[in-house]
């Protein structure tokens, strides 16, 4: 059994979060087991431990995160119950999980030049929030399609509404989410 301290006690939350969330496409289903084994052998919590983790720059976290995703869905295809997973929902387990790891107060707060680094993480992509774009005001979400399912998501269809969030009003990507109700 893993040493329980507080670097685990993280993991054990972010992971219960993100497996929780991924695993609700009807696309594939998973159990948070799943989630926690994909996580665990692709050394994930090792990744993302402090916030020196966090790569310097938008386009170095973009790669970290490719790699990242790919990584987890080759594993997946040893694992029976994830046939049918996608890049996309690959995706919002890792986005869900540094989500819960950096922006929502898990990890304590650095300096101001290294916090800045949380701004690169990718928001977890639902179809709540890719509706809610679509329906919003603005020139930036006018390529996304109607009837957008996350869960089908290849790397490319993923890392195309990536870069659509990333030009929206040059904010931070976690301020896309104002767009996002799924928490009412």
């Amino acid at each position: 059994m893993a040493e329980y301290d507080l670097a685990e006690h993280r993991f054990r939350f972010a992971a219960w979060l993100a497996s929780r969330a991924a695993g609700t496409s009807p696309l594939c289903r998973f159990k948070v087991k799943t989630g926690f084994k994909l996580l665990e052998k692709c050394d994930v919590k090792n990744c993302f431990q402090t916030w020196e983790d966090l790569p310097e720059s938008q386009e170095e976290f973009d790669e970290k995160h490719t790699e990242i995703c790919c990584k987890i869905f080759n594993e997946s295809k040893n694992i029976e119950e994830c046939s049918e997973l996608t890049y996309g929902i690959v995706a919002k387990l890792i986005n869900c999980y540094l989500k819960a790891i950096y922006q929502c107060g898990i990890q304590p707060v650095p300096e101001p030049e290294i916090f800045k680094r949380m701004n690169f993480i990718h928001p977890p992509i639902d179809r709540i929030l890719l509706e809610n774009c679509l329906k919003a005001d603005s020139c930036y979400f006018k390529d996304l399609k109607k009837n957008m399912s996350w869960s089908k998501f290849g790397k490319e269809d993923y890392q195309k509404v990536i870069k659509l969030i990333q030009s929206y009003e040059n904010k931070p990507l976690w301020f896309i989410e104002r767009y996002w109700d799924g928490h009412q």
